[in-house]
């Protein structure tokens, strides 16, 4: 690997470890979390139209499973076990288009892919996902930099693993809902109900 990918990778990960171990504070001690978020608010009074403390109560509800050692356990697992069928499905979806698939590269593309969705820069991360799995796998391989054919295999492969990544999502999505018993509309009205009204003013 590149040394600028392995610095990387290590400064991601540290920031990810100590992003998780402050979640699981968070969940445990909710007033820790708002007397933060009011501290930043003093600081910065204009993000109050922005409603952050009902977005905050919002995570914080979803944080509730790191709050005890059996939710925190359970979370653990099934995201070792979602990340590893992730790395297997990118891995085995290499040989469409890679004589010689490697790990290493599906573990890294995987990753920046991932950073690349958490970041809502345009629809469906459409840009932002290619360009991440490219550097994955110019990176792992060490050539393709200047190589447009290897450019051009690579942007494929991508264009390939969002396109599956997204229609499994709809797919399941929509299979979630049916059981559910939730419709497209209720989904739409709830966003509306959870964006702040400033937002739905200038957005009118």
């Amino acid at each position: 690997m590149p040394p600028e990918v392995t610095g990387i990778g290590m400064t991601m990960g540290v920031a990810a470890l100590v992003i998780f171990v402050l979640l699981v504070v968070f969940a445990r001690r909710r007033d820790w979390a708002h007397a933060l978020l009011n501290l930043v608010l003093r600081i910065a009074p204009f993000l109050e139209r922005l409603n952050l403390g009902g977005l905050l109560d919002r995570v914080l509800d979803g944080l509730k499973p790191l709050g005890a050692a059996r939710g925190l356990l359970a979370v653990a697992f099934w995201t070792v076990v979602s990340w590893t069928f992730s790395v297997i499905a990118g891995y085995v979806l290499m040989y469409t288009l890679y004589d010689n698939p490697r790990w290493d590269a599906a573990v890294l593309f995987i990753a920046l892919a991932s950073v690349a969705i958490a970041v809502p820069a345009t629809f469906a991360s459409v840009g932002p996902f290619e360009y991440s799995v490219m550097v994955g796998l110019v990176a792992v391989y060490g050539a393709g930099a200047d190589d447009p054919r290897a450019q051009a295999i690579a942007l494929s492969f991508a264009l390939i693993l969002h396109a599956l990544n997204v229609t499994t999502y709809a797919i399941m999505g929509a299979i979630g809902l049916v059981q559910e018993g939730v419709s497209l509309g209720q989904v739409g009205a709830a966003r509306a109900r959870s964006t702040p009204a400033s937002n739905r003013t200038r957005s009118g």
